[in-house]
């Protein structure tokens, strides 16, 4: 409501001592919106640039181990100088939604400090993530007014990230079995941008990019990246405004493709994995699904065991934050248990019909740059129900952030039919927008 009323104000001043019209001033003001957006917006990528520099830096440079928690302290402050910038920004529009988020959380730590279940030094490290990290991350990304000027700052980051990430894998990749869980999943939400893009405006360089991501995680990471960037597929399928026929061959064509591949899959995969063993490289992923152990749990089914036992033993009120867990490394890995673990079947389980709805919640977004934004985090959150977990992780609050803006009379109505023709609407729906805070 301030918003609104210091958006006529200015307007009034402007065309009594100026003498511009509304029209004029209208236009400064979503330009200064815009100049805004894109300070924020820098934040947002600032942060996946530092996280990815500090991992390049330990895993290319012969820096010892003891240094690592000193350079980590190093980015850390780095990031807080940036933060001190844009925070101001952010809390004029958010600023009570802001405080009471943290609030809650600041309750649930101490609620489950005094409950006695979690390590205290546990505890505090993710308090000070969740509260001086993650939240404030999530606050920037929904403080954006404009999701498309945060859309397109995180795509001409992306193609840093992309380099500075295979970097990791080209310079490691003499070594014997190499494998990176964490560069796999830091190139996750850049590679999925790029497909974004890829998708919206059929360019080679979005695919290139795209495919070079996609290979770095093939040959020398994790399984479930590739995991997520097939889920973005299926999520752009089913989201796409497309007409039903166009659905319907896009459809049968990756059907025909899908039974081809199962066809000559083991001669296919058997050659490609011959041919990288010829040349020295061996690749974890690949190796599992030549095999037929790429379903392997990897231990997790023993962790689910011993945490599900756990979570009937407190059935109703739960463990409370990380109460119960053996140590950060050997967490729930599943995120359906960890809230049922947290906070008990009842409020664990509305918790997780919310993360559903969240999920489903994608799919009716009608601002452009809002749904491309959400349908690449909701990609990238697949993994946490079943094999990751982390329910107070950057990139779960960041999409739960963009879902709660599209609920939101703040949020842009900016629809865009099958030609990606933006609607007129969205201008007067800026001016008109409620202030978050």
């Amino acid at each position: 409501m301030l918003f609104k009323i210091l958006t006529r104000s200015t307007i009034g001043r402007f065309s009594k001592d100026g003498g511009r019209d509304d029209a004029h001033s209208m236009d400064y003001l979503l330009e200064r919106d815009n100049i805004i957006d894109r300070r924020i917006s820098r934040f947002v990528a600032f942060y996946y640039v530092v996280e990815a520099t500090n991992m390049t830096i330990k895993q290319v440079f012969p820096i010892s181990e003891r240094l690592w928690s000193m350079l980590s302290q190093g980015f850390l402050v780095l990031l807080a100088c940036s933060m001190a910038f844009s925070i101001r920004y952010v809390l004029r529009r958010t600023h009570r939604a802001f405080f009471l988020v943290e609030l809650v959380c600041v309750i649930f730590f101490v609620a489950s400090f005094l409950m006695g279940h979690a390590s205290a030094g546990l505890l505090l490290q993710q308090a000070f993530r969740t509260l001086c990290v993650n939240v404030p991350l999530a606050f920037h990304a929904a403080s954006v007014r404009s999701k498309e000027i945060l859309y397109d700052v995180m795509l001409k980051t992306s193609y840093v990230l992309i380099l500075m990430l295979n970097l990791v894998f080209i310079t490691n990749r003499q070594q014997a079995y190499y494998y990176s869980m964490s560069t796999s999943y830091a190139l996750l939400v850049p590679t999925l941008v790029q497909a974004s893009a890829f998708f919206e405006k059929r360019r080679a360089i979005n695919l290139i990019f795209f495919l070079l991501a996609v290979s770095g995680m093939a040959l020398y990471g994790a399984r479930g990246p590739l995991v997520s960037v097939v889920a973005f597929f299926v999520f752009w399928y089913l989201a796409s405004p497309r007409k039903l026929v166009y659905k319907f061959w896009v459809g049968l064509l990756g059907g025909l493709l899908a039974l081809f591949l199962t066809l000559v899959w083991d001669q296919m995969l058997g050659t490609l994995l011959a041919f990288l063993q010829s040349r020295g490289i061996y690749s974890r992923t690949l190796h599992l699904l030549y095999t037929g152990s790429l379903l392997q749990t990897s231990g997790r089914d023993q962790l689910f065991d011993y945490y599900v036992a756990l979570a009937k033993q407190k059935p109703l009120l739960g463990w409370g934050l990380f109460g119960g867990w053996i140590n950060d490394a050997s967490s729930p890995h599943n995120m359906l248990i960890e809230l049922l673990m947290a906070f008990g079947v009842l409020g664990g389980g509305l918790l997780i019909i919310a993360a559903v709805a969240f999920m489903v919640r994608v799919f009716f977004i009608k601002d452009r740059g809002l749904k491309q934004l959400a349908l690449i985090y909701a990609a990238r959150n697949v993994g946490k129900f079943f094999f990751s977990g982390r329910f107070l992780s950057d990139d779960w609050l960041v999409f739960v952030a963009l879902c709660i803006c599209s609920m939101s009379r703040a949020s842009l109505h900016t629809t865009y039919d099958e030609r990606g023709i933006v609607s007129e609407s969205a201008t007067h729906n800026r001016i008109n927008s409620v202030s978050l805070g």
